[in-house]
């Protein structure tokens, strides 16, 4: 009787370990077959009985992508797409062990990325949102395999095109303000549309040359920004200092604390730089440390930075809080 029971245990036993077997080989099976949503199926069902085989992640992941690409060349819905890759995703946090997923993977992001650059978006927000899908579903796929022709070459198509786009209207703009001079906000126009041309193309000197011209007039614009901003009418940079003129507005309705440590400065290099605040007090108009911003009040002061000698300046960023960083740039 041991023997009958001991028997029935083990082919019970050697059945489940087959069926869970079978499921992963009919699951690549039906993935071979381009029957995504049935090796999903499998995959899953092979999952719930071999919790601990990792292995298995990879092949959900790219199945739920599959699936996404194909519901997608379907109903045109780029939401069955984008859905099905974040779904994809939760299955991702071991990575890949096998080279020819990580390709696949790669290849998936940058149809993808494909998908949002034709997909016609309803409105701006909805433009913008798509843009940077593109860009940064390409750059997934080039750091899964960056020998990926086709992202490369949408990338580079994207940012050349973009590029001029940028380009063209922030000279535009900087030509018209050149003109316009009682209008600030034309020299702040030039500078967002710059940036982005720099962006796509980093290397272009023309571009830095009109962006720099740009910087030079909006460092001292100040814009009406919630809940502050602030400008740098002046500044001037000696030995190991640099003397700034400094004027910032609160913009909300309700009193705001400035405090000078969120107050920094970045090199070309990366290095930070905070006030130097024994430097500062010494000044005639110093700006005062802890000085309470009144609503819709204005204050001017001086502030002073202990540089390294010869160090070239960045940027001027007030670090509100953990989420809002004010940063004014320098030409």
């Amino acid at each position: 009787m041991k023997q009958s029971t001991f028997l029935i245990f083990f082919i019970f036993t050697f059945f489940l370990l087959q069926c869970g077997g079978s499921k992963l080989e009919e699951g690549d099976q039906q993935y071979a077959q381009g029957n995504y949503t049935k090796a999903l199926n499998s995959y899953m069902s092979y999952k719930n009985d071999n919790p601990h085989d990792k292995s298995i992640n990879p092949r959900i992941a790219l199945s739920y992508m599959n699936k996404g690409k194909e519901l997608y060349a379907k109903t045109h819905n780029i939401e069955t797409f984008s859905g099905n890759f974040e779904k994809a995703n939760n299955f991702l946090g071991e990575g890949f062990t096998l080279p020819d997923h990580k390709l696949q993977y790669s290849e998936l992001l940058y149809e993808l990325a494909h998908t949002y650059k034709v997909t016609k978006p309803q409105n701006e927000i909805q433009k913008e949102q798509y843009f940077n899908n593109s860009l940064d579903f390409l750059a997934l796929s080039l750091e899964a395999n960056d020998n990926n022709q086709k992202a490369d070459s949408l990338l580079s198509l994207i940012y050349d095109e973009n590029f001029q786009k940028m380009f063209e209207k922030g000279t535009t703009f900087y030509n018209r303000a050149k003109k316009e001079r009682n209008n600030p906000d034309l020299y702040l126009s030039a500078e967002r549309y710059l940036t982005k041309a720099v962006e796509f193309d980093p290397g272009n000197e023309e571009a830095e040359k009109y962006l720099n011209s740009a910087r030079k007039q909006t460092l001292g614009i100040l814009q009406s920004n919630y809940p502050l901003s602030f400008c740098v009418p002046n500044f001037k940079q000696k030995a190991n200092f640099v003397f700034i003129d400094f004027t910032i507005q609160n913009f909300s309705t309700e009193a705001i604390i400035f405090e000078m440590d969120k107050l920094e400065i970045t090199s070309d290099a990366g290095e930070i730089f905070k006030v130097d605040l024994k430097k500062t007090t010494e000044l005639e108009k110093a700006f005062i440390d802890k000085t309470k911003l009144q609503p819709r009040k204005r204050v001017d002061g001086q502030i002073v930075f202990s540089l390294a000698p010869a160090t070239k300046i960045e940027s001027l960023s007030y670090n509100y809080n953990d989420e809002t960083v004010f940063t004014k740039y320098f030409p």
